[in-house]
């Protein structure tokens, strides 16, 4: 009888201890294992990884020192801030935390004079943040990984739009010249309005859930709307002629090989030529518009052009006098 219960709590002991090694190689698994953290339901915060990509266009154009200045805006100095926009929204586990449109924010550390004019903007930038839903400040950086640094700042033409990268052969913010020389033919000496560029989030940023859910009517953000870049020029003929040409009460007049930048904001506008009817033109956010200023008939007319032709043609022009 002894025996017999002897072997029996043996045979429970090894029972138990075969269980234990069982249940410590074959561990639960937990829900903060199984669910990434910003998806869990029941957490008070949502993340924003680091590294998020966010695409931005720029709301304002934005010119350094050139050779060949271009009538837009006024020449930039370091310490200015250049305000940008999302094109569109960022979600997470369903809730927009970034809006379309929402803010954001640049600074220029450095200018660069250019030696020449194959020097694509002798601008340094260095990107902020952006504003999330809350109107908590996302910081940013230019490059997928790594720190926040400033970087100089190309900017493209392409069947897209214009886009703007860091330089691909560049020098340091210091004052090195740098270009990518495969890409010259298409570069712009300025950040015309609209440039699109790719921005990625600098650190997981935590977001109060509540303060989401409560803000998910205000996906729209228009204080900031990024204009459309329209130049009108002229190229030759009837030259003593300088006709005058307002677009909503804003231009003026345009001699031969001259023209005007006008940023506009989204949607129909009147242009008019001096003593004649106004013509309608309609723009759209973020993009370029070319219009040829040409003879025809017995006055002018407006005939818009591709964004090749216009870049073209205004190579050798010079900015419309100021009235």
């Amino acid at each position: 009888m002894l025996d017999s219960t002897r072997s029996f709590a043996i045979r429970g002991a090894a029972a138990i201890c075969l269980m234990s090694g069982l249940q410590a190689q074959n561990p639960p698994v937990t829900d903060s294992k199984a669910v990434p953290v910003a998806a869990v339901p029941d957490r008070k915060v949502i993340v924003i990884p680091d590294g998020t990509a966010i695409e931005m266009r720029f709301a304002q154009p934005v010119r350094g020192k050139m050779l060949d200045p271009v009538d837009v805006g006024t020449e930039s100095k370091a310490g200015d801030t250049v305000r940008l926009v999302s094109v569109s929204e960022l979600r997470i586990n369903g809730l927009v935390v970034i809006a379309e449109g929402a803010m954001a924010q640049a600074t220029i550390v450095k200018i660069k004079k250019p030696m020449t004019t194959l020097v694509a903007t002798g601008l340094g930038l260095q990107l902020d943040w952006i504003e999330s839903i809350t109107a908590t400040h996302i910081p940013l950086r230019i490059f997928p990984g790594g720190d926040p640094a400033p970087f100089m700042i190309q900017v493209l033409s392409t069947p897209s739009g214009t886009v703007a990268r860091p330089e691909t052969l560049r020098g340091d913010i210091i004052g090195r010249n740098a270009v990518d020389f495969t890409q010259i033919w298409r570069d712009k000496h300025y950040i015309p309005a609209g440039t699109r560029i790719t921005a990625y989030v600098h650190g997981s940023s935590e977001l109060d859930r509540e303060k989401v859910e409560g803000a998910q009517d205000q996906v729209s953000f228009t204080e900031f709307e990024t204009t459309a870049d329209v130049t009108i020029y002229r190229t030759k003929g009837h030259g003593r002629d300088r006709p005058r040409v307002l677009c909503d009460g804003i231009g003026r007049s345009i001699g031969q090989h001259e023209y005007i930048h006008l940023n506009l904001v989204p949607g129909k506008h009147s242009c008019r030529i001096e003593n004649q009817a106004p013509e309608e033109i309609v723009v759209e956010r973020g993009a370029e518009y070319y219009f040829h200023l040409q003879h025809s008939g017995s006055g002018w007319g407006l005939k818009q052009v591709t964004v090749g032709e216009g870049e073209d043609s205004i190579e050798t022009a010079d900015p419309a006098q100021k009235e």
